[in-house]
């Protein structure tokens, strides 16, 4: 149960120190000679001495009495104000009450003085002795002539500075409270959460939380209930502090108790909130709840859900009897955030299980990939890796159940740690290469990460290998520099030899025979070909390595559509076959390379005269979709064979198929106009069945 006044229950005893307070107060007296206790309600926290004419007025029963009026009426003054204040106290000496706040609490005074602000009066002190009953009126009398005197300026100077002191210490000694208060509660969560992973059955777990629980509470009794969607519920646990406290059985009527669970069933399962109260007699809460705890006897109780699943839901009860010592907001918050976490425990070992599971039937799968494989669980750690795996040094004991850190540099396994994070977050494999530089070799890796779902589709685990590419890596390189120099090596011959054909087909060097005119058109029309070869080559090589740079502008697609129409030849093999044009465009705009552009259709339309049947029409549609021109090139003809979408735009990738000689070509078309569609913020695909192929491009409109 909270307090209205306050949301904590800290006593300043909670807060200062006795030793610190003491030093803070003997230094005060050295300087000031004032003599000042520190006190809350009800205790004394620290003192010094009193004066021994304060003894000896204390000593007696109406001097005693007279004094703790004065303390009385002091306390309430400063405690109203929130100020300290100098009074004269009965016996006529000046004292002081500084109060000490903590959270705009009033917790405790600073109380004393005990000096002379006056000229000492004899004949009063006298007077007093003979009013407090003091037998010893020169002994009394002697007392009050050592009392310090100074003046009142003085005084109250004194008393700022030893407020301001107990100011910044009650505030020093409150965020120091706070702060522990804090660690306390993070390092219990922490012990739940080990509890949790450390109990092999329900109900020993149930029993140790529930110890722990009532300990760091401070509860008289606790209950965890488990209740279940159709309605019937379990009564998991039930301790309390005392034997002698009876069970809930023993005190509630069985109709009250099963009212009560209906009640607690509804909210968790229809309802789907939380049933989090804490005061029993002000909380808002239904009268017959309310009247079962004032049965039990409970002034304050907590209630918080500690593992919720589809089916089951375990509701925990803490209560408590003494009215003094009720918990405050932030008990309430800390129970709650006990129960958050220990469901976050709970279920994170139920996927560990499942992962556990799992992993046992596809070890004999990870054993068998010729790469190095391992099944991890969703925190990084290792549950299962093949014998390849083992070629690292390390053996299973040592790797299992640990995360890449514990054998990686930190950069090294962050981006791994990096690499899960994504796998588990999209719910989609990953795949990479890298280079890893080990005993001063450069090695090529190529990394394949894949999530592992439960029944539910929940990430579960990740499952990957790790293959060595560094052979496939070298070869591809030796491949492109082979392939450069072959092309610029080519080239330069190829234009004198075609250069020099022109000259001969053009009469320019005399009349040729007719037999090795037609030779020298065969010859004219290879070195074209080849040329053109090479001329792909060293674009496609360009565009990959960012060496070619597009002329990009705003351009009219539809005149550019009619020019490739145009200008794309028509081979001989695409016998009766016509193209019908379906441009629905007026004139719309896209930033583009016109003349790269025009290589794109001029490709697809060359392809789809290659690969169309006898008579058949070829259609090219262009229109808006969405924001975007999209154009299709459909022919009908031999169809793409099924599962090549992924390598279909590849270098030097054709059709499986086996085809005739009017459709050879080395690959080379699809791969440049996809570099060039991509460089032009553009998507390129396909779709094929039914003998109906149609290519489409997709280029944003710009206005």
């Amino acid at each position: 149960m909270v307090k209205k006044t306050s949301d904590s229950n800290v006593i300043l005893s909670d807060l200062v120190d006795k030793k610190t307070v003491e030093r803070i107060l003997k230094t005060f007296y050295k300087t000031f000679g004032f003599g000042c206790n520190c006190v809350d309600e009800n205790n004394v926290i620290a003192h010094i001495p009193l004066t021994k004419f304060c003894s000896m007025t204390r000593n007696s029963s109406i001097g005693c009495k007279l004094c703790e009026e004065c303390d009385k009426l002091a306390w309430k003054k400063i405690a109203e104000t929130g100020k300290p204040t100098i009074y004269k106290c009965h016996a006529g000496l000046i004292d002081m009450a500084i109060p000490v706040f903590a959270d705009n609490k009033y917790l405790g005074a600073i109380m004393g003085g005990q000096i002379l602000t006056d000229k000492l009066n004899e004949s009063e002190i006298l007077k007093l002795a003979d009013k407090y009953g003091i037998e010893n009126k020169e002994e009394y009398l002697s007392a009050s002539k050592n009392l310090k005197k100074i003046k009142m300026d003085e005084a109250k100077k004194a008393m700022k500075m030893l407020a301001l002191v107990a100011e910044t210490v009650s505030e020093t000694a409150y965020s120091k409270y706070l702060l522990q208060k804090e660690i306390d509660k993070k390092e219990f969560i922490l012990s739940l959460v080990s509890t949790v992973e450390n109990t092999v059955s329900k109900d020993k777990l149930y029993i140790s939380i529930c110890k722990k629980i009532m300990k760091f509470f401070n509860a008289d009794r606790i209950l965890i209930v488990e209740f279940n969607k159709n309605g019937t519920y379990d009564i998991k646990q039930e301790l309390k502090s005392d034997k002698s406290i009876k069970s809930i059985s023993e005190v509630l009527p069985q109709k009250m108790t099963e009212k009560i669970m209906s009640y607690w069933n509804d909210i968790v399962f229809k309802q789907n909130e939380e049933v989090t109260f804490n005061s029993v007699n002000t909380y808002d809460i239904p009268d017959f709840i309310r009247e079962a705890y004032n049965k039990i006897g409970l002034v304050s109780a907590m209630t918080t859900i500690f593992n919720r699943t589809e089916d089951t839901v375990a509701v925990v009860v803490m209560g408590k009897y003494n009215n003094d010592t009720i918990w405050t907001v932030d008990d309430v918050k800390g129970f709650n955030l006990c129960g958050k976490q220990v469901n976050v425990a709970i279920n994170k070992i139920k996927l560990t299980e499942k992962a556990n599971i799992r992993a046992l039937r596809e070890k004999a799968l990870l054993d068998n990939l010729p790469a190095s494989a391992f099944l991890k669980d969703v925190n990084g750690k290792f549950l299962a890796v093949n014998d390849e795996f083992l070629t690292c040094g390390l053996t299973r004991e040592q790797i299992l159940g640990h995360d890449d850190f514990e054998f990686e540099p930190y950069d090294v396994a962050s981006s791994y740690q990096a690499e899960d994070l994504e796998v588990i977050k999209s719910k989609k494999p990953y795949r990479n290469i890298r280079k890893v530089i080990r005993d001063g070799k450069e090695i090529w890796f190529e990394s394949f990460k894949s999530p592992v779902f439960d029944e539910k589709g929940n990430v579960i685990a990740i499952t990957g290998f790790n293959k060595d590419v560094t052979a496939q890596v070298m070869m591809d390189n030796l491949k492109n520099q082979f392939i450069s120099i072959i092309s610029h090596e080519l080239r330069t011959p190829l234009t004198s030899i075609s250069g020099s054909i022109d000259l001969v087909l053009n009469g320019l060097v005399g009349e040729v025979d007719t037999s090795c005119l037609e030779m020298l058109k065969i010859a004219k029309k290879n070195t074209t070909k080849l040329t053109t070869l090479i001329e792909n080559i060293l674009e496609l090589e360009g565009l990959e390595t960012n060496t070619i740079k597009l002329n990009l502008q705003k351009h009219k697609v539809k005149p550019l559509i009619e020019k490739a129409i145009k200008t794309t030849e028509k081979p001989t093999t695409a016998l009766d076959v016509k193209i019908v044009s379906e441009i629905e465009l007026k004139d719309e705009c896209a930033k583009i390379d016109d003349e790269k552009f025009l290589q794109v259709l001029n490709n697809l339309i060359s392809n789809a005269y290659k690969f169309s049947d006898i008579g058949e029409n070829i259609t090219i549609s262009a229109k808006i979709k969405k924001k975007e021109i999209q154009i299709i090139i459909t022919n009908i003809g031999k169809e793409i064979p099924a599962g090549m979408e992924n390598s279909i735009f590849n270098r030097y990738k054709q059709s499986n198929e086996k085809s005739d000689s009017k459709h050879t070509s080395v690959g080379l078309g699809l791969a440049i106009s996809k570099l060039l569609v991509d460089k032009m913020q553009g998507t390129i695909g396909y779709t094929s069945s039914k003998k109906q192929t149609s290519f489409y491009v997709n280029i944003p409109l710009v206005k």
